[in-house]
């Protein structure tokens, strides 16, 4: 019981001088040495006593700026702020707000070892907060149970049996589905947290002595406390202030092999994935394979209130860090909470699905492909210095309006992106707007719907454009008008494609060409079924080329 002495002895000294951060710690320390309900309660106290702020109601406020100010004190928490956090996701659960619980306890995840959490957490994942069928509470409940298992608390194990026992007895009370799914869940939850108490010691018990002492701490809790001294923010540990260093400038190769070394010294698993992806640059295949098995089984974990976001079999590391993936976020208000992360300062290529965000995190994004049209509004204020190409796509509830009207920028975001200063590498911009749009009538979209581009900030860097065009069926001259608008107005531009249904036409402004690339790999010479189809393809492409001034080449 030396250590848990130690503990209390510490949280008392620090109590009394007002560090209230150093106390909390030496209070988890102690019960990290004997997992004993009393020592869980003084930690449960401290939580409760010692923030000095209030998060707003979520009922006074917008959903987005609510959603803002509780993610904006999660990530800049004490570390007894927890609980109180994950106490105001209550009102928001019994709104029905599952995508925004789930996207909020996405950054209390990755807390480990915490008793303050567990009865909060228990009570949560007891709200009739929505329906696991037909909504996103199930997301709410994978999060719960995460939150629990890592607590490595005890006192978990009674509270998911009773949680159980009464999703049973009262299907009706949470939706039959909830119900349903706490009734099979729970067991598998408290199985995983059975395990990790086991590698902790499991659960232990105070002798009096030393119970004796706990009380008296909780007694000094409870009284009338000092007055909070001014502690700083808590100093980094020496891992964490290399990992920050990589973030802050991931193509840094010496803070890289700095870090690595201190993950490997210590048998991290990521400093075992750093030595393979070197080994596996080399062309070790042995090494390549045992990385991508490590990236596996540990990414999430790596990635952590990321991880909801991406698309598992996307994932690509590079030398332990994220470098590039696909999302898939069909919210709203989970792309606003999850996209301003700092964790995406590491991705170098980002594809996105549904909902998502630009923002000033993203400093080593390389390419953004799919980015929806209204993400594109934080250009206004952001910059993106190694940005090399991005793709726009409208919006995914825009419906019929893209954003692009009569030749100029309507949406925020292309309005955004017509006078964007921050974008210094931008060589290669796809737009895949609609190829025809409604004023009193449909009108084919040209040359003039797109003048804007190239008196953009960055419009005269552009070496690659992309649009959409259903060219098969344009008139002869009217490839010569683009080419026509590049030579005045885009003289960097040497590459111009053209995307229509089944094919793409692709000019090469550098030589003077153009090619058409079908579907599905066809060529006009193939002896098929497809043989009239191609052929009027190239056909089409060939006159638009040669009417163009330009040498058709197949």
């Amino acid at each position: 019981m030396r250590d848990v002495i130690d503990g209390i002895e510490r949280f008392e000294e620090a109590l009394r001088a007002g560090r209230r951060r150093a106390a909390y710690e030496a209070a988890r320390a102690a019960w990290r040495a004997c997992r004993a309900p009393e020592l869980a309660a003084l930690v449960e106290r401290a939580a409760e006593r010692f923030p000095t702020g209030e998060l707003p109601a979520a009922a006074a406020m917008k959903q987005r700026a609510w959603m803002e100010a509780w993610l904006a004190a999660a990530r800049a928490r004490a570390p007894y702020d927890g609980r109180r956090l994950l106490g105001a996701l209550d009102e928001v659960a019994r709104a029905h707000r599952g995508s925004v619980v789930a996207a909020c306890l996405d950054e209390l995840v990755g807390e480990a070892d915490d008793p303050s959490l567990t009865l909060p957490a228990c009570a949560l994942a007891g709200v009739a907060g929505g329906t696991v069928s037909f909504g996103s509470w199930g997301k709410v409940l994978t999060r719960l149970f995460t939150i629990l298992e890592r607590s490595g608390d005890p006192r978990a194990v009674d509270a998911l049996r009773a949680l159980a026992a009464d999703a049973a007895a009262n299907p009706e009370a949470r939706g039959t589905s909830t119900s349903a799914a706490l009734v099979e869940r729970i067991p598998k939850a408290i199985a995983k947290l059975e395990k990790r108490l086991t590698e902790n010691g499991g659960a232990a018990e105070l002798d009096a002595a030393t119970a004796a002492r706990a009380r008296a701490a909780l007694a000094l809790v409870d009284g009338e406390l000092p007055e909070a001294a001014e502690e700083g923010a808590a100093a980094p540990s020496a891992e964490e202030a290399l990992y920050a260093a990589v973030l802050a400038d991931p193509d840094d190769e010496e803070a890289r092999a700095v870090w690595a070394d201190a993950l490997q010294q210590r048998g991290d698993a990521r400093g075992e994935l750093i030595a393979l992806q070197l080994a596996a640059a080399s062309g070790n295949a042995k090494a390549a394979k045992a990385a991508a098995k490590l990236v596996k089984a540990h990414w999430r974990a790596w990635v952590g209130p990321l991880a909801p976001a991406i698309v598992t079999s996307t994932v690509e590391f590079d030398r332990g860090l994220l470098d590039a993936c696909a999302t898939d976020v069909r919210r709203k208000a989970v792309a606003d909470a999850i996209f301003g992360h700092p964790g995406w300062g590491t991705v170098r290529r980002l594809t996105f699905g549904g909902y998502g965000a630009l923002t000033g995190a993203m400093r080593r994004l390389k390419e953004a492909v799919n980015v929806p049209e209204p993400a594109l509004e934080a250009l206004a204020t952001i910059s993106l210095p190694r940005l090399r190409a991005l793709s726009v796509v409208p919006s995914p509830t825009r419906g019929a309006d893209d954003g692009l009207s009569a030749g100029r920028p309507v949406g925020r975001g292309l309005k955004a992106l017509a006078a964007a200063r921050g974008l210094p590498s931008l060589t290669s911009l796809s737009l895949w707007f609609r190829d025809r749009e409604w004023r009193d009538r449909y009108f084919d979209r040209g040359p003039d719907d797109y003048r804007w581009v190239f008196a953009a900030p960055f419009g005269a860097q552009l070496e690659s454009f992309a649009v959409r065009g259903d060219w098969p069926d344009w008139p002869d001259d009217r490839l010569a008008d683009w080419v026509a608008l590049f030579r005045a107005a885009a003289p960097s531009l040497r590459r111009f494609a053209l995307h229509a249904t089944n094919s793409r036409l692709i000019v090469s402004l550098a030589d003077g060409t153009g090619a058409v690339e079908l579907g599905g790999g066809a060529r006009a010479s193939d002896d098929d079924r497809m043989l009239p189809w191609a052929q009027r393809e190239t056909a089409a492409a060939r006159a638009l080329v040669e009417n163009a001034g330009l040498r058709w080449v197949r």
